[in-house]
């Protein structure tokens, strides 16, 4: 059994601006009632939003590249998320594949989260919470609290080395790079940031809205104690697993997609829900 480092919380505050739908759409009503005024049909309207949605998101993945060239510099050798896990691994003589580091893109992450925005039921329009199991370096939190006006975004990490680094990448952050993210705005106005050192097992993550873990190398074992978890979630709630679903009938699954990983093709991606109550033929959670 492996024991966690000793847990410890940091928090910041951060506001990050990206596109919201609705915001979007609200920048838009004065030139759909032009449209409507004009005689242009429900269809043209919903093509010239969707084309303004599609093109303001374009504008913002390319900040959202910049933002984070300058967050994770490639420079900085000691910075470098694999070497780092190894490194902590073999000194720690950790021996458990589920730690083996893996990153996925920013922006195909970003992706993923406008698809739930889009096709499934939205991303919470107040109070919504964010969770990044096993959050590496801390990119997917980056990238979520981009995305999406939540109310706190936390990813949680057990190499305490890892951990550092987001706390690195969270002071650079901090120091300015968050006002050159320039594209829409949030309604929630400053999303709370937290890097918590511990393990996801043990740790409490039962208020998540959206909840994303990078399960590639997790074990089924693991995969059994994410189910446990992710059972204590709210009806409704997402869950993004990578490779495997949740194996747990409380979810359904959304859609079987993919998404690529840095540096790595592109690997099977997960979206899936909580459910108020499996079916009775699959017996208790």
């Amino acid at each position: 059994m492996r024991v966690p480092p000793p847990q410890t919380r940091i928090t910041q505050h951060g506001i990050f601006r990206w596109v919201d739908r609705s915001v979007v759409f609200g920048r838009l009503s004065k030139l759909c009632g032009a449209m409507d005024s004009g005689g242009e049909d429900d269809s043209g309207i919903e093509q010239r939003q969707a084309e303004a949605l599609a093109a303001a998101r374009s504008q913002a993945r390319s900040e959202l590249e910049s933002v984070f060239s300058a967050l994770y510099p490639p420079d900085l050798p000691e910075e470098d998320g694999m070497k780092t896990s190894r490194n902590e691994r073999l000194s720690k003589g950790y021996q458990s594949i589920a730690l083996t580091y893996g990153e996925v893109s920013a922006t195909g992450f970003s992706d993923i989260l406008a698809k739930v925005q889009d096709s499934y039921g939205g991303l919470p329009e107040k109070d919504g919470v964010f969770y990044d199991l096993g959050c590496g370096t801390g990119k997917p939190v980056f990238a979520a609290a981009t995305m999406h006006p939540w109310h706190r975004c936390i990813g949680m990490e057990i190499l305490g080395d890892l951990h550092g680094i987001c706390l690195k990448a969270l002071e650079r952050w901090e120091g300015g790079l968050r006002h050159k993210v320039t594209v829409g705005e949030t309604k929630g106005g400053a999303a709370e940031i937290e890097f918590v050192c511990g393990d996801f097992t043990v740790l409490d993550w039962s208020d998540g809205d959206v909840v994303f873990a990078n399960s590639t190398c997790f074990g089924d074992d693991l995969m059994k104690k994410l189910a446990q978890g992710a059972a204590a979630l709210k009806e409704g709630a997402i869950v993004v697993t990578m490779t495997d679903p949740v194996p747990s009938p409380a979810f359904e699954v959304l859609e079987e997609t993919v998404m690529n990983q840095a540096g790595r093709c592109a690997t099977t991606c997960y979206i899936q829900r909580r459910v108020a109550k499996p079916p009775p033929s699959f017996g208790p959670v």
